[in-house]
């Protein structure tokens, strides 16, 4: 954390070199605090991401293991994302305008049984997007919330897309843009142009021809998801043959 580095550290040179962007970077650190903490509240996931550290004996062998959190600094990008990804998802969606939205609404059966097991929760009467953030909801203030958030992210298989907004988990909203992950280039650049459209046309729905780029969007959809399920399955078929 640069706000918070010693003199000492080798962390120091950025201070001094950054020094007069120190200011807005701290304001970001705390904003992205804030929209985390309202983010789980509307029932997303934790998305802290931890890294397995290793624990070995003198012949090299593991012994155990224990997890850390992420950088302060890969965290405050990332809340920070999901929020811009939302603000305008919200945007595009309130003035009709043709948008690709990002979802998470898939895990298989047999890991959605073992949680909503493990939690109490009852998913009789949900789709899969739905129960998954009713699991984690229910999971809340519980010793297993750790354990189901990090679960979920690692059980779903892939992002879907959509020229209608649907469930994301992981922001707990429905109206999430698709320019928050690198595997989705092809669906980033035509949300990106969307929007570029829609500037161009100062927001106003009717000085645009919204059902050819509907029609685009819808087709982009389908292509962004194709490629996101063949990389799955490609994925799957290495580390099964592995």
């Amino acid at each position: 954390n640069i706000g918070n580095a010693r003199e000492v550290s080798s962390i120091h040179t950025l201070r001094e070199k950054y020094s007069d962007n120190l200011g807005i970077l701290l304001d970001m650190y705390e904003l992205a605090a804030v929209l985390s903490s309202r983010r789980i509240e509307r029932n997303a996931l934790d998305c802290t991401v931890f890294r397995m550290n290793y624990e070995r004996n003198d012949e090299g062998r593991i012994i155990g293991f224990s997890y850390s959190p992420e950088a302060d600094s890969r965290a405050m990008v990332r809340e920070i994302g999901y929020f811009a990804a939302q603000v305008i998802g919200e945007y595009m969606h309130k003035n009709k305008l043709p948008c690709i939205y990002v979802g998470q609404s898939h895990i298989d059966k047999t890991s959605i049984d073992y949680l909503s097991q493990l939690v109490g929760a009852d998913c009789s009467d949900k789709d899969d997007g739905a129960c998954t953030a009713h699991i984690a909801d229910t999971a809340k203030g519980s010793e297993y919330y750790d354990f189901v958030c990090y679960a979920l992210r690692r059980a779903l298989p892939c992002v879907s897309f959509s020229d209608e907004p649907i469930q994301n988990i992981h922001c707990g909203s429905d109206k999430v843009v698709s320019f928050v992950r690198p595997a989705s280039r092809y669906a980033d650049l035509l949300t990106q142009r969307a929007i570029k459209l829609c500037i161009a046309a100062k927001s106003n729905p009717r000085n645009l021809n919204i059902n050819k780029y509907r029609a685009i969007m819808k087709a982009a959809c389908e292509e962004a998801n194709n490629a996101e399920r063949y990389v799955y399955d490609a994925v799957n078929d290495y580390l099964n043959r592995a």
